[in-house]
């Protein structure tokens, strides 16, 4: 491949333009922050204005020198539809920027400055003298073409300037004065200032020369390294609005509908993500159409799983595309063919007619592939290396946008949905990518470990000395009972009759109260692994999506009340899909020796009844009788249902009906079709409950809700936020009961509480879980410090058995119990 000589000349006057339009930009985003700006700030951009002020009218001579040529029918047309398309975009983007804000209205073009008449009067002026110059001076001995690169690159130029007249251009530079800006240091300030600027000025007059360029090689059919970009911008700003539009909670949070730098740095991501496609495949066309159906399923997805469940599409999620068949069962037939027939479509336009438009290889030599290839490769190790050293939740500074959005405020503890919506959708992915699994606590060390496991080991000796009971002598039974929450504790929900009278009584007269429940419509999987373990969700990362896909596979030790049986006697139920979120491999990893479900195990339920869509409690009750009854060894199950689980189809009986203030029809059928379901439930519990009573050996049952189900609309939830994440459970014997007083659990609660209801001896780790229980869980506000301590201890261990060395392996008497 021959290179071509560089023409030096243009390469001096680009640079010299690109100097130009900086200086003027500098000028024109001064003029706006000085009248918004007070203190220190304002008085140092009046300075920079005044200095400024005879190279702005240099900078303007200049660009109207190179601009003389454009002053012909063909020039303007293509700068007013440059214009045109601009300004679409930008409004687009404005929309974006204000998902959030209930008081933006899309059609109110004049007070949002749709028409910039500054910004037109100053091209207007440019072209002007422009005009002046072809008009007198083109035939002279001065010789204009001098300062002409050419003209899509001068037409970028003047689209610049309408640009950084926009207010909302000049307001991201407002925002980082007052951080930029410390003790009156006026150098950092303007480093910042002119670095900011002169980054996104240059980037601006690329993207709109390059955008500009592609419009010719569509024009002439041909496919290139810069269309694709452009097509990977503009696809990156389309899909940017509906990947968020869906996360709208139209409100501020700390005065922002989105927080600074969101929308740019997941236009960044989304534009990358499309480029590598194209880089990937090479074929224009091909790689288009995987872009928009990749970018169309991420958001449909996204948008019915926040519908659903109150929570964006996460990176975890994806674990799903090996059980297509069952994502498959909660979609509706109607959206599958439609899908299909689309893809039809697709296949048969590219057939006919779409493979002939912008044919060839978008990449024609092969080292240019390789080198843009490795280009992206960087990029995304430079962000996971940016990401992955963190220090007290900050990023390294300085970084233009990457820092900004992580850096300006930390509302990781919110949660996804806050971060997702106010930080955008790629920037949670990106946590989740980049996040260890938990924060190294302080004092994280080996010594520290074994003191904590010794001080323990005396309080265990201490509580067991007052218990007499071991839990392996009986049957420990753990039924999660899926979306089990009583409907009236959401404000506004009125029932026809009480749906759960047996499961209340049953409650006043043993251990019970709420659970806080981790998510809302989803997180069973999470709930499930708290309760076996011990280890609470709230003390891993906030980026911690699914416990059992993200934390499991990186774990040192896996403790779980189950270890307290023997292997042959653990036992796990669930009449699903026994690959959902790793369910086969987890219990395998905890020695179970037995998982029914209904498939991929091989152990399969049989002879299940359904109630509504899903499998009835009645028969996976039915089938867990038989098996406690065919041994008298003690054993230990965990149930998960899915009687109550989405969808919510129970016409009978008609008599049971709920309304909400403020539901629509959908919401009310749904929710009259869920209280039948759980008076089901309430019924079939107890006739199991009767049973057990019956059997001679020792069984206990800890019966707990996992969610709500997500049939409530975010009203419901305005005037107590906590109904959205509080449901039932008890802890029963069928030999004795007392009533202990834990109103409110958390679910990692549950061991230690079973163990104090049964009065069963403890181990160290389980002293641990008990000293959490009544001093240091979910119902304390405000913790003392002797309570700190005790959280700060849990945090410890749950370090060193996850993300830290694992010291406890060499203390094996930590998790075991002895008398």
């Amino acid at each position: 491949m021959k290179l071509k000589k560089l023409n030096t000349h243009k390469i001096t006057i680009g640079l010299l333009g690109i100097l130009s339009i900086l200086i003027l930009s500098i000028f024109l985003v001064t003029q706006y922050s000085i009248i918004n700006s007070v203190g220190n700030a304002h008085n140092t951009l009046i300075s920079v204005q005044r200095v400024l002020f005879l190279p702005t009218l240099i900078s303007l001579s200049f660009i109207a020198l190179g601009t003389y040529n454009l002053i012909n029918i063909r020039q303007i047309i293509k700068l007013f539809t440059g214009y045109v398309l601009l300004n679409i975009c930008y409004y687009f983007l404005l929309i974006t920027r204000n998902i959030n804000n209930p008081d933006f209205h899309i059609t109110n073009f004049k007070e949002y400055m749709f028409w910039d008449v500054k910004a037109t009067v100053i091209v207007l002026m440019i072209l002007g003298v422009s005009w002046l110059i072809n008009k007198f001076l083109n035939n002279t001995l001065f010789n204009p073409d001098f300062f002409i690169v050419n003209n899509d690159f001068q037409i970028a130029i003047l689209l610049v300037i309408f640009v950084v007249e926009k207010t909302e251009f000049s307001k991201i530079f407002l925002d980082s004065l007052s951080t930029t800006l410390i003790d009156g240091s006026q150098v950092h300030f303007l480093l910042s200032y002119f670095g900011n600027l002169f980054l996104s000025i240059t980037l601006l007059l690329f993207i709109f020369y390059f955008s500009l360029k592609s419009i010719n090689d569509i024009l002439q059919n041909k496919s290139t390294p810069r269309l694709a970009f452009s097509i990977s911008l503009l696809l990156g700003l389309l899909f940017n609005y509906f990947i968020q539009e869906p996360l709208a909670i139209k409100e501020s949070l700390l005065d922002r509908y989105i927080f600074p730098a969101a929308t740019l740095y997941q236009i960044i991501l989304l534009t990358t993500c499309f480029y590598s496609i194209y880089i990937l495949i090479n074929k224009f066309m091909i790689a288009s159409i995987t872009n928009i159906l990749l970018g169309t399923l991420i958001v449909v997805i996204n948008s019915i799983k926040f519908t659903m469940r109150n929570e964006p599409l996460l990176i975890t999620d994806f674990i799903w595309i090996k059980q297509l068949d069952v994502i498959i069962g909660f979609i509706d037939f109607s959206i599958i063919a439609y899908i299909v027939l689309s893809l039809t479509i697709i296949v048969g336009l590219y057939l006919l007619v779409l493979k002939k438009i912008l044919p060839g290889n978008i990449f024609k030599f092969k080292v240019t592939r390789a080198v843009f290839a490795l280009l992206i490769l960087a990029f995304f190790l430079f962000i996971n290396g940016l990401y992955s050293d963190i220090s007290d939740s900050k990023i390294k500074g300085g970084i233009p946008v990457f820092s900004k959005v992580n850096n300006w405020y930390d509302i990781n503890w919110l949660g996804f949905t806050k971060n997702a919506s106010y930080k955008s959708l790629a920037y949670v992915w990106t946590k989740q990518l980049t996040n260890p699994i938990m924060d190294k606590p302080n004092g994280y060390n080996k010594d520290n470990i074994k003191k904590i496991a010794s001080k323990y080991e005396k309080k265990a000796k201490l509580i067991n000395k007052t218990r007499n009971t071991n839990i392996s002598d009986g049957t420990l039974i753990y039924i999660l009972s899926e979306s089990f929450s009583d409907p009236r504790y959401v404000p506004g929900v009125s029932l026809s009759q009480e749906v759960i009278p047996n499961i209340k009584a049953i409650k006043e007269s043993t251990t019970s109260g709420l659970m806080k429940s981790d998510g809302y419509g989803g997180g069973t999987a999470n709930m499930e692994f708290e309760t076996l373990t011990g280890l609470p969700l709230y003390n891993f990362s906030s980026t911690v999506s699914t416990l059992y896909t993200e934390v499991v596979p990186k774990i040192n030790i896996f403790p779980s009340i189950s270890d307290q049986f023997n292997p042959k006697n653990r036992i796990a139920i669930h009449p699903q899909n026994g690959t959902n979120y790793m369910r086969d491999s987890i219990y395998e990893k905890l020695n179970f020796d037995k998982f029914y479900s209904l498939a991929n195990t091989k152990d399969i339920l049989q002879n299940m009844s359904y109630l509504g869509a899903n499998v009835s409690d009645e028969s996976l009750y039915k089938d867990l009788i038989e098996k406690v009854k065919n041994n008298s060894e003690g054993q230990f199950f965990s149930v998960i249902t899915m009687q109550n689980h989405v969808p919510w189809r129970l016409e009978k009986p008609s008599e049971i009906f709920g309304t909400g203030e403020n539901f629509t029809e959908v919401e009310n059928t749904e929710l009259s079709s869920y209280a039948r379901l759980i008076n089901a439930t309430d019924e079939s519990t107890k006739k199991f409950l009767d049973e057990l009573s019956n059997i001679d050996k020792e069984v206990t049952v800890v019966f707990y809700g996992d969610h709500l189900p997500s049939i409530y609309p975010e009203s419901a939830f305005l005037e107590n936020k906590n109904a959205q994440y509080e449901t039932d459970y008890f802890i029963w014997n069928n030999k004795r009961n007392i009533k202990l007083n834990y109103p409110l659990v958390n679910s990692s609660d549950f061991i230690a509480e079973v163990l104090e209801h049964n009065n069963s001896k403890v181990s160290p780790y389980y002293a641990l879980l008990t000293e959490v229980l009544h001093d240091a869980s979910v119902d304390k506000e405000h913790l003392t410090k002797e309570q700190k301590i005790i959280a700060e201890d849990l945090k410890l261990i749950q370090y060193d058995i996850t993300e830290g060395k694992g010291y406890l392996k060499d203390l094996d008497q930590f998790f075991n119990i002895s008398d």
